[in-house]
């Protein structure tokens, strides 16, 4: 029995666009962090992950406009996360099994039918996650 993963994680110190765009993803990954608890849905937080980033970037004056409005085209989605906020892990990295009988069903509307779940978050003996 194996397991396997995925992660992708660039630091940098340079003062650059690159910058900007990484502490948009991180902020975005720190909001998710913070809400993470028993009974949040995955598409909850693909949402906050996907308006944090928006926020960032407009702070830096890379966007301009309404957040709600970016939202609602799914600006943040179809840009960062065209797959949605993560998927599952197992040993062919990227699992499937998302949408199982019992679960939540595939949500429709911008950026949310590409979503790997639609589960509520649940506590697993010491684990949060969305089993």
């Amino acid at each position: 029995m194996g397991s396997g993963m995925s992660m992708t994680m660039i630091l940098t110190r340079a003062k650059s666009l690159f910058q900007i765009i990484y502490n948009a993803v991180w902020e975005a990954t720190k909001a998710v962090l913070d809400v993470l608890k028993p009974g949040i849905s995955w598409p909850e937080m693909h949402l906050l992950a996907n308006s944090t980033m928006l926020q960032c970037l407009k702070g830096a004056g890379l966007l301009k406009g309404d957040i709600a409005e970016m939202m609602a085209v799914n600006l943040a989605g179809r840009v960062f996360q065209p797959c949605g906020l993560g998927h599952f892990m197992g040993l062919d990295i990227h699992d499937v099994g998302g949408y199982l009988e019992g679960h939540p069903e595939r949500l429709s509307g911008p950026g949310l039918a590409n979503l790997r779940t639609a589960r509520t978050i649940k506590v697993i003996g010491h684990w949060i996650g969305n089993q």
